[in-house]
């Protein structure tokens, strides 16, 4: 087994890239905007800063739907009006590792506010609660558990395919020698997925985003976590209270 400690730094990179490119595409939204067109600007926005390469296509989700596809494509009909959710997630990749940053919000409304759906709302609570319970002294499947008692402690379930998390994995572990999309198609696998009860002890880097459901609706939010039996860090993030969040740390 590979040392995470290696590829730290690479994914902590990878991943404030990918959080500065999350907060400049959700500053270039407009009304009107379909999901193939929020996609588009993804892209272009991603090639202005230099992205190459994406672990995965850029996630677009408008209305919160309740069941989504791990391959989904965005919809040329469904546009971005003001109160409308809207799920975003971007994993652009280096050379060496990828970023994974996602989020929802209701557009034109201030988040944290009192006319902030609840669905977001709460599926920020769910990353939260997730990523901090996350730790050590946690076999990989004890945050499916963690996660899915949440969410039917608060009226919700679990939805979509692959809806918790999976391994984040470094090019010398990518199937095949193919770099970002061997390291997507590995992460399929059920040994390296959060949503099984897998009772390995927490070891390396996860990429999780529990997605919610509740009345017909969808949310989720998507960050980087790094565990080793010495260290626990939510790469790019000075604090579990900034999860589920725009800001961007400085370098």
């Amino acid at each position: 087994m590979q040392d995470p400690a290696d590829h730290k730094a690479a994914f902590a990179d990878a991943q404030l890239r990918a959080q500065r490119l999350l907060a400049e595409v959700v500053g270039r939204l407009e009304s009107g905007m379909s999901e193939r067109d929020v996609r588009d600007l993804a892209l272009e926005q991603g090639e202005a800063q230099g992205v190459v390469a994406w672990f995965r296509p850029p996630v677009v989700r408008i209305g919160a739907p309740p069941a989504v596809q791990w391959s989904d494509r965005p919809r040329a009909g469904v546009h971005l009006e003001p109160g409308a959710v809207i799920e975003l997630e971007l994993a652009p990749a280096t050379q060496a590792a990828f970023g994974d940053a996602g989020l929802s919000l209701a557009f034109g409304v201030e988040p944290g506010s009192a006319d902030e759906p609840g669905i977001v709302r709460e599926s920020r609570e769910l990353c939260r609660a997730v990523c901090g319970f996350a730790s050590r002294w946690k076999c990989v499947g004890e945050l499916f558990v963690f996660a899915e008692a949440w969410a039917t402690n608060h009226r919700a379930r679990l939805g979509g395919s692959h809806s918790v998390g999976f391994s984040a994995l470094s090019p010398a572990q990518a199937w095949g020698g193919q770099w970002p999309r061997g390291a997507w198609a590995a992460s399929l696998l059920r040994r390296n997925q959060v949503q099984y009860f897998n009772p390995r002890r927490m070891h390396g880097i996860y990429a999780l985003r529990p997605r919610l459901v509740r009345d017909g609706q969808g949310a989720a939010f998507a960050e980087l976590v790094y565990v080793t039996p010495e260290d626990k860090e939510i790469l790019g993030r000075a604090s579990l209270e900034q999860v589920g969040t725009p800001l961007v740390q400085a370098v």
